[in-house]
């Protein structure tokens, strides 16, 4: 085919990729200069732009981890079936991410029909613009036009004679490549039905439950590859390796393209590779292994006896020993060994198969570990040991067992990886935590659990403070108990405990001290002042839990005293009663604080009957009236009044004990509020708790938000927003063992959000914006409100939509997401700004987006807003749907062959509708149709 003599060379070229439907950027600049001589040939601007929009949107592949579907499985298996009507999906988040596969298909065939059309139009002009050009060649000097014609040839022909090209027509321009992976342009492309769904380096599903390569053989005497002449010593720094190069182009299963000439990875002896296999890369294959119709890359290693058959080892996997490997991938750093086999597995990310194991159709991910085990048809991610065990889940795909352990809490990326590349030995000296000075270190271990869930193990723990090192074996002690084992500890909550609780204080249960001096069995060379251990009684008539002892011992034996007066005085909180300050005489050393020099100024008591001696009162901290603080001290803006009793504990903070409340060996902090009769024993509450009634506590933890009326708690951890009221809970079935509540809040609130709700609690927060986008503003009035059984919920009343400064009425938008069964206060902050932003959002099985009438805004569902509906025959072949959106008509789509087959009069013509034409109804795509009509 040769190029028209009145065209320049950069047009045809231009036009030559139109016609082999070869779309890149380039295009739309030359049409651009070049507009007039496209418009010849029936090719617009806006054609090339409609063309490139179609392309960059059907490229779009939809990221399954975007829209959290972490299981590789699964997402192979919505690939494979999205078109299919009856697919089998697991909740919202794979709903979501099948949406964007359907829109990046629909895409897809917009691109592909609209390139064919281009393609013939231009294949049209051609052959229109070569009669015109035999035309006045026939005329030659004849004619006026005849006369530019042949003017026009000789200048083109002197020109390629002067630069040294030869006239040879269509032979000028590349024939362009149409393979997958091929560069054309430097633009990587894909074939036009390879645009959705190979964009892993994964074979699809039902290529690896065939087991069988799609590329034929080759002929013995047409070999694959060819020696290369270089030679080197193999990782195992003994063996001798060749390279290879391939003698062909070579296109390989799992995406993997090779061209002819290129150098390729090691082997021992051309014996360790059969059929239609590659192996390229730094990657080495030795020993007496067998590479069948399968492809080694990277850097992976298979050596030994190991035999992998049409499967991929890439990455740093290694196969070794007799290991057998079919129909599989192994990627990353996982590791196939001892007399294992495995068929239809997909391994990545540290994951081991050993043994005498025989996994089959099955994902392990992220450190999985079978060990001499038999385990079929089930997804693992996480770190799970499987050992000596016989699993199986299902006969089919989709029959399937799915297992799941989350990180630890604790750690980050980049320490995780380094656990899990060092599984047996572990990681050295792994800081923890460091906050206000004080900083865990420990050694860190996987180790296997109870179950298959693997467990973080912190061995040799020592907590630094002040230049000092200190064992922290009791403090690693109590967070086991507290949340379940160490991998459930949050960095959040570590912080939370190293910095709230006083300098050298720690938990141990519930309090414990970290000074080498005091820990047990070792003697203190600490003075506690001349107290001595105190009785504090139980007022008559408090009913104690069964078990319980009262001990009538009411009195307080004072020595000598080590603090008095300063002379200055001030009125208390209750703007009533009359406070003196105090100052240490002598210097205090406590077991649970700091030493206090001799002079320090001190809190506010009411009269010596307030302190004993081995009490303190600091900052401005006030204690009056009845109450007694006994081997304690109280710190910050607390206040401890009427005819409370605090013995060997801490009060700091906010913190207001009130009433006749007891409180023994536990510690106060924050806003919390402790009064009427309550008993608090070896217990911890912290945050905006409040503890009220006759409650008892007894080696219990009330955090952020906690409040207890009328109840008895026993070994119980309460972490978040709760109500507890008139209850009874033990949980004390064996030593250590504690019963853990845990409440999290919406992710839409911040934490200053969050702090100042339960601080007003009861009036909640006015006027809090809950989400702002560019378009618009989404506000609302907060409250904390006692829900379901013991926990608080945030509640969203008043809601306002705010759109350029206008305010609209928004309680129809969040009543229909509630009547849908998705509350507002619980939404993810993107689903809650993709809703604002007018993106189609699917609730259950219906698709709703965000609409704006005379009344405000409101939740529409899109299939009331299809009309016109029509499936026919396309020209191009095939069936097509189109319909009318907003009375806008909208371009047709080719129908799927899954939808035709399936196709009847009971289908739902507006579902059908809606899911082909989803990306329409998004606020930009209207917009956009709008205006080029």
């Amino acid at each position: 085919m040769k190029k028209p003599k009145i065209m320049t060379q950069e047009v045809f070229d231009a036009l030559d990729q139109i016609r082999t439907k070869n779309i890149g950027q380039n295009l739309y600049k030359c049409v651009y200069e070049h507009e007039p001589e496209f418009l010849k040939l029936g090719v617009s601007l806006e054609d090339i732009s409609d063309l490139l929009h179609m392309k960059q949107h059907a490229e779009e592949y939809p990221e399954a981890e975007s829209y959290q579907v972490y299981d590789q499985w699964r997402e192979l298996y919505i690939y494979d079936n999205f078109t299919d009507p009856e697919i089998k999906l697991r909740g919202d988040n794979e709903r979501a991410f099948l949406a964007a596969v359907l829109s990046c298909d629909s895409w897809r065939i917009d691109y592909v029909q609209k390139a064919d059309e281009l393609s013939k139009t231009v294949v049209s002009g051609f052959e229109e613009l070569w009669k015109q050009e035999e035309t006045l060649a026939q005329e030659g000097w004849r004619s006026w036009n005849g006369i530019k014609y042949q003017l026009g040839k000789i200048a083109e022909n002197m020109k390629m004679f002067v630069s040294g090209d030869v006239d040879e027509g269509f032979s000028q321009t590349t024939e362009l490549p149409q393979k997958q992976g091929q560069a054309v342009n430097g633009e990587r492309i894909r074939g036009e039905e390879q645009i959705v769904g190979r964009q892993m380096n994964m074979p699809r599903v039902g290529e690896i439950m065939g087991g069988v390569s799609s590329v034929k053989e080759t002929a013995k005497d047409d070999k694959l590859y060819v020696m290369a002449g270089e030679e080197k010593i193999a990782s195992d720094g003994v063996t001798v390796l060749h390279r290879i190069k391939a003698n062909r182009n070579l296109s390989i299963d799992y995406g993997i393209e090779v061209a002819k000439g290129q150098s390729g990875g090691w082997i021992e002896s051309e014996k360790n590779l059969e059929g239609h296999s590659w192996v390229g890369g730094n990657a080495e294959v030795s020993g007496r292994a067998r590479v069948i119709n399968s492809a080694v890359t990277d850097n992976g290693v298979v050596k030994g006896n190991a035999v992998i058959r049409n499967s991929c080892v890439t990455d740093d996997a290694r196969v070794l020993d007799n290991a057998s490997v079919e129909g599989s991938l192994v990627c990353d750093r996982a590791e196939v060994s001892g007399d294992s086999v495995i068929k239809t597995v997909v391994m990545s990310e540290y994951s081991r198969i050993s043994g005498a194991s025989q996994v089959e159709n099955c994902s392990c991910c992220m450190n999985t570990n079978i060990i001499d085990s038999t385990v079929s048809h089930a997804d693992f991610v996480g770190d799970i040991l499987i050992d000596s065990l016989n699993l199986s889940y299902g006969r089919s795909l989709q029959e399937r067992g799915s297992f799941s352990s989350d990180s630890p809490l604790l750690l980050d990326e980049l320490t995780l990886e380094e656990l899990r590349s060092n599984l047996n030995e572990g990681v050295k000296n792994v800081e923890l935590a460091e906050v206000d000075g004080k900083k865990l270190v420990a050694d860190l271990k996987l180790v296997k659990g109870e179950n298959i869930l693997m467990e973080l193990c912190a061995s040799n723990p020592v907590i630094h403070f002040e230049g000092m090192e200190y064992d922290g074996q009791d403090l690693i002690d109590t967070l086991e108990v507290l949340y379940s084992g160490m991998e459930n500890v949050s960095l959040r909550s570590l912080h939370e405990i190293l910095s709230d609780l006083p300098e050298e204080f720690l938990v141990k249960g519930i309090m414990q001290m970290i000074n080498p001096d005091l820990a047990e069995g070792r003697e203190s060379d600490l003075k506690a002042g001349t107290a001595v251990e105190n009785h504090i009684g139980v007022p008559e008539g408090k009913d104690m839990p069964e078990g319980k002892t009262v001990n009538d011992d009411k009195t307080v034996e004072i020595g000598d005293r080590l603090w008095g007066f300063t002379g200055e005085t001030k009125l208390a909180s209750d703007q009533v009663t009359l406070l003196q300050q105090i100052r240490a005489d002598k210097q205090y050393s406590f077991v649970n604080a700091k030493d206090i020099p001799a002079g320090t100024t001190g809190g506010w008591i009411e009269s010596e009957k307030n302190l004993d001696a081995n009490s303190w009162v600091g900052d401005n901290a006030e204690v009056y009236g009845d109450a007694k603080l006994v081997s304690s001290y109280i710190l910050d803006s607390s206040v401890v009044r009427d005819s409370a009793m605090v013995e060997r504990s801490v009060v700091a903070g906010k913190a207001s004990i009130t009433g006749e409340a007891r409180i023994e060996e536990s510690y106060i902090a924050g806003q919390v509020r402790v009064g009427d009769n309550v008993i608090l024993k070896s217990s911890v509450v912290d945050g905006y708790s409040s503890v009220g009634g006759g409650s008892y506590l007894n080696d219990s933890l009330c955090l952020k938000n906690t409040h207890v009326s009328d109840s008895v708690l026993n070994n119980v951890l309460f972490d978040g927003d709760f109500e507890v009221s008139v209850k009874e809970l033990y949980y004390k079935m064996k030593p250590g063992e504690v019963k853990a509540f845990e409440n999290r809040v919406s992710s839409l609130l911040t934490d200053a959000m969050l702090d100042e709700l339960r601080a007003n609690q009861g009036t909640g927060l006015r006027e809090v914006s809950l989400c702002n986008t560019k378009e618009r503003e989404l506000i609302a009035d907060l409250n904390l409100v006692k829900g379901d059984d013991m926990e608080m919920k945030v509640t969203v009343s008043n809601p306002v939509i705010k759109e350029n400064g206008v305010r609209y009425d928004g309680q129809r938008v969040v009543s229909t997401l509630k009547n849908t069964g998705h509350d507002i206060a619980n939404m993810e902050p993107d689903k809650l700004s993709a809703m604002l932003t007018g993106k189609l959002m699917l609730l259950g099985k219906q698709g709703y987006v965000i609409e704006q009438d005379k009344d405000g805004f409101r939740l529409a569902n899109v299939k009331k807003r299809v009309s016109g509906i029509e499936i026919y025959s396309h020209k191009a072949g095939g069936m097509a749907i189109r319909c009318m959106i907003d009375g806008v008509q909208q371009l047709s789509k080719m129908l799927t062959a899954e939808d035709l087959r399936s196709f009847d009069d009971k289908t739902d013509r507006k579902a059908l509708a809606v899911r082909y034409f989803a990306d329409e109804f998004r606020h930009e795509r209207e917009m956009e149709y709008s205006m080029r009509r």
